[in-house]
């Protein structure tokens, strides 16, 4: 169970990886307010092993129930653990919280966020 909530006078973040029935163990912070930025797993997932990792669409819409403003999708790209292509992931999750008008920051390795401000969206992982 590794859900963590981090709060500051005027931030809330929400961090939460590797189980993919977050409503179970992260559930209770659903009714205590939005978050500012949540900061989700969103790769390695597959059909043989639906209860470990959320599918992309189901990262979006976790951030959705969570009231987050802005949705940091992590865990992609890092290895290959699954059989899906690599930038899989990320193609999926932009494009569902596109649909869902769901912020989304998708910042470079050791790229800045900053929360209330700067909020990276550059689509770096497509090659022109």
């Amino acid at each position: 169970m590794e859900c963590f909530r981090f709060e500051a006078t005027r931030t809330q973040i929400i961090s939460r990886w590797r189980l993919r029935l977050w409503k179970s163990f992260c559930g209770d912070w659903i009714k205590v307010g939005t978050f500012d930025i949540a900061i989700l797993e969103c790769g390695q997932y597959g059909k043989s092993w639906p209860y470990i990792h959320m599918l992309p669409e189901e990262t979006v819409a976790a951030a959705k129930d969570l009231g987050a403003e802005v949705l940091l999708p992590v865990h992609w790209a890092k290895f290959e653990l699954a059989f899906h292509d690599w930038d899989d992931s990320i193609k999926r999750v932009t494009k569902s919280a596109s649909d869902n008008n769901q912020r989304i920051t998708t910042p470079l390795i050791g790229e800045p966020v900053v929360l209330g401000s700067s909020y990276p969206n550059k689509v770096w992982w497509v090659l022109n």
